[in-house]
């Protein structure tokens, strides 16, 4: 499955990054812009939209009918015509990688760069800008911070720096402690057991 979001992402980026040249060259950025984040709120609050899309049992002109009829107000006749663009090659089903991809797109014109980090305790703010400060020195780039907490982590830290995940979560190191342990006392056991033999 993560094989196939990848590939999504990956095509729903060549949408992407013509569709922000061409708004680019035409000066229509900000309407284009307004146009995705419409579309991304709209399949993150209906959800059976997103399902009807990547159906396999529809066929493309229906699903484009009602993604028209769904994007409510004027629509820039360049987003329109990326959409189209979909429509004619089956992508429709991609329509929530491609507007993720066009915020990444955007980030990296702009010289920015997200970063998601998750702690089991909430991080002061002064620690959350002193991170943000760090990680735009040492990687050259403006950072967007999110900051989120999930205690089952129990220490330690969650990082999503673009596409790349660390975890150097407590929890992440017991799981690990606990196969090597495990695949310790397993060896252990087959030796005792050859050794009988």
């Amino acid at each position: 499955m993560q094989q196939k979001e990848s590939h999504y992402m990956a095509i729903g980026r060549v949408y992407a990054t013509a569709l922000y040249d061409s708004a680019q060259r035409a000066g229509q950025m900000a309407d284009v812009t307004a146009d995705i984040e419409s579309i991304g709120a709209l399949l993150a609050a209906a959800p059976r939209l997103d399902s009807f899309l990547k159906a396999a049992t529809v066929n493309t002109a229906e699903k484009l009918k009602l993604l028209e009829q769904a994007i409510t107000g004027s629509v820039n006749a360049l987003t329109l015509s990326v959409l189209h663009a979909m429509a004619r090659r089956d992508r429709l089903d991609m329509l929530r990688e491609f507007t993720a991809a066009f915020d990444v797109v955007q980030r990296d014109r702009n010289n920015r760069l997200s970063i998601e980090i998750v702690s089991a305790q909430a991080l002061p703010d002064d620690e959350k800008r002193r991170i943000a400060e760090a990680a735009g020195r040492s990687l050259g780039r403006q950072i967007d911070l999110t900051a989120s907490v999930d205690a089952s982590l129990l220490g330690g830290v969650q990082l999503k720096i673009g596409d790349m995940f660390i975890d150097g979560s407590v929890k992440r190191r017991l799981r690990a402690m606990k196969s090597q342990l495990h695949s310790g006392m397993l060896a252990g056991l087959n030796q005792a057991r050859a050794a009988q033999a």
